[in-house]
């Protein structure tokens, strides 16, 4: 089987999701006979040929090369037509084409969308990770927060009607299935981890107690990380955060500018965005806590890597706590720092709460390995033929 990837919302190598990765990842422990070929800019295509393992590429790069993030929607827009077009020359062929889309914005869904239109024989397997909240529920730059809302929203109704396969994470299923997503169509696959790369990996040389792993941005809680830290620090002057993660250049350097204004440089090490997993794994092993402080969820790849390292999660308390994630986290309410400094400093403190939650996390972590996200991934394929 040939299963075509679509990935056409990448802008830059510094802002990588989970959901970007998440694919290239799993392509390692899928059947030989399965054959990916991905539709992509050259940037998709270097994060494939870093994380992944594909049989071919078709490249389709920008009409117009535009640096800025702000002109993000012109170059989306020109890419959803573009991709259009293109597709036509991989959509001719006579059997039944399997497309997979890597997101669930317009630059991915709509070309895929009006092909399905013209021709009947096109299976289309989309993604959904988690549902933005209202630009006026979010916290951030809100033209950013309005496009990215937008972008979603004009997919959503094209992937429900449209889409033969709708694969969401565990923690977005809830919400899926309240917004009347069809139960037939509708599949969890959520991402998974190396425990053979994480279980050998050195602990580092410095020791933290807790860290954070994601890109820097608002609605991962990022900013209320700060916020939340200086609470943890006010009576405890020897707890140390590791932060890790890149972004947009002028977002990191408000994040940094933060730091410095609430007096948490000897309190945060900021590594920026780690290349090598191997570092990163590290980096948690030496820590005591892995501090989730997004919004908005439906899954957390470096909550999968801390829990297969045994590291216990404290977080706000997200529909993926419960859903995705049965044991080995503490949470409390959404957006109340004040509430997670305390059950960071709990979890920490009291050995019998940690140790509880220790060997609760390494527990899950038996369902997180690639190989059985993979398996479940075929059977799904299986009812295609």
């Amino acid at each position: 089987m040939i299963i075509y990837v679509i990935s056409n919302t990448i802008l830059d190598n510094k802002n990588i999701s989970g959901g970007d990765i998440l694919l290239p990842k799993l392509s390692h422990y899928l059947n030989p006979e399965l054959k990916l070929v991905v539709v992509t800019n050259s940037i998709g295509k270097s994060l494939w040929q870093k994380y992944g393992k594909c049989s071919d590429f078709h490249i389709v790069e920008d009409i117009i090369d535009m640096k800025r993030l702000w002109f993000a929607p012109v170059k989306y827009i020109l890419r959803t037509f573009k991709l259009f077009f293109y597709f036509f020359k991989i959509s001719k062929f006579k059997e039944k084409t399997v497309v997979y889309t890597s997101s669930d914005l317009f630059p991915d869904t709509i070309p895929i969308f009006l092909h399905k239109l013209i021709d009947r024989d096109i299976y289309w397997i989309s993604r959904i990770y988690h549902i933005n909240k209202s630009p006026l529920k979010r916290k951030g730059k809100f033209s950013h927060n309005l496009f990215s809302y937008f972008s979603q929203q004009i997919s959503i109704p094209l992937i429900k009607f449209k889409s033969d396969l709708i694969l969401t994470l565990a923690g977005t299923r809830k919400i899926l299935r309240n917004l009347k997503f069809p139960e037939n169509k509708t599949g969890v696959l959520n991402a998974g981890v190396n425990e053979e790369l994480i279980k050998s990996a050195p602990t580092n040389n410095e020791t933290f107690s807790c860290f954070y792993l994601g890109t820097i941005v608002y609605t991962k809680g990022a900013f209320d990380l700060l916020d939340v830290w200086a609470e943890v620090v006010k009576n405890r002057k020897n707890y140390q955060l590791a932060v890790i993660g890149g972004g947009v250049q002028e977002i990191i350097s408000k994040f940094k500018e933060k730091i410095s204004t609430l007096n948490l440089s000897d309190n945060i090490k900021y590594f920026g965005r780690i290349e090598k997993d191997e570092d990163v794994y590290s980096i948690i092993k030496s820590s005591k806590v892995c501090i989730i402080p997004g919004h908005e969820n439906g899954w957390s790849l470096p909550a999968t890597e801390a829990m297969t390292a045994g590291v216990p999660i404290v977080g706000y308390a997200l529909d993926m706590f419960g859903e995705a994630f049965k044991k080995g986290f503490a949470v409390s309410p959404l957006y109340d720092q004040k509430a997670l400094a305390e059950k960071i400093c709990e979890v920490i403190e009291n050995k019998e709460i940690w140790e509880t939650l220790h060997q609760e996390a390494l527990d899950e972590s038996s369902k997180f390995s690639w190989k059985n996200i993979a398996e479940d991934f075929e059977q799904f394929l299986d009812k295609l033929n």
